[in-house]
């Protein structure tokens, strides 16, 4: 660090006024060790969890999040320590601050000692709502009529892309490819269904565009880290 640089943060007497902007922006921010284990946290993200500083430093997503979704969150932080390459702007499944399943944009970066060695993780979490995208109208199509087919190839050919082209587009905009944002709109949209509707999941999943519900168990439980009907009962 430059000189005048540690002069200057000397004067502000910490990192405090630095977290605070973070905090007014609204912004979830937060710091992890190499470990997974949260340094500090911003303000949204201690409101949406009820917990103060205190609490939650030295914490991991496994105190928080449902097993297997704490561990696609440590997955994730273990490829920026490992690689020490930034994700930015990863499209993620979580939970907003009502625990309603949803997406957010996820920005991650290493964070080194003096030596260089990545010992932790910088990262901050906004809201996605597709709006970035709008001059891309297969995003809203899909997002607005998930339980549709939205075959690959006639995607494409509305995006007037080959198949291929296509599936760099999503890639380069979204962190997953085309399949996968399609499983992604659905499960969100059946996850609105199971908080506030009774309907049979088995008719959910159907509606939603999957095969049968075992095959919308399975995806369910594996981006939502629990079965539909285990989150139907605890939302």
């Amino acid at each position: 660090m430059h000189a005048f640089q540690r002069a200057f943060f000397r004067k502000l007497g910490g990192e405090a006024p630095l977290r605070a902007m973070f905090d007014a922006l609204g912004l979830a921010f937060a710091v992890k060790d190499a470990e997974s284990r949260v340094v500090c946290a911003s303000g949204p993200i201690l409101k949406k969890f009820g917990l103060s500083e205190a609490e939650i430093v030295g914490t991991t997503d496994r105190d928080r999040y449902p097993a297997r979704l704490a561990e696609v969150f440590r997955k994730s932080d273990r490829e920026v320590v490992e690689s020490g390459r930034p994700v930015i702007d990863r499209l993620e499944v979580w939970y907003d601050a009502t625990g309603a399943l949803d997406w957010c944009r996820v920005t991650k970066l290493p964070l080194r000692d003096r030596r260089g060695k990545v010992v932790g993780v910088m990262m901050v979490m906004r809201p996605w709502s597709g709006r970035r995208e709008l001059g891309f109208p297969l995003v809203e199509r899909i997002r607005r009529e998930p339980g549709a087919p939205h075959r690959v190839s006639e995607l494409a050919r509305r995006a007037g892309l080959s198949p291929r082209q296509l599936q760099r587009r999503f890639v380069e905009l979204f962190g997953v490819g085309v399949k996968e944002f399609v499983t992604r709109a659905r499960i969100r949209e059946a996850a609105g269904l199971l908080r506030s509707t009774a309907r049979p999941i088995a008719e959910i999943a159907l509606d939603c565009g999957f095969y049968d519900q075992s095959a919308f168990t399975r995806a369910f439980r594996r981006r939502a880290g629990m079965t539909p009907d285990r989150y139907r009962r605890k939302r």
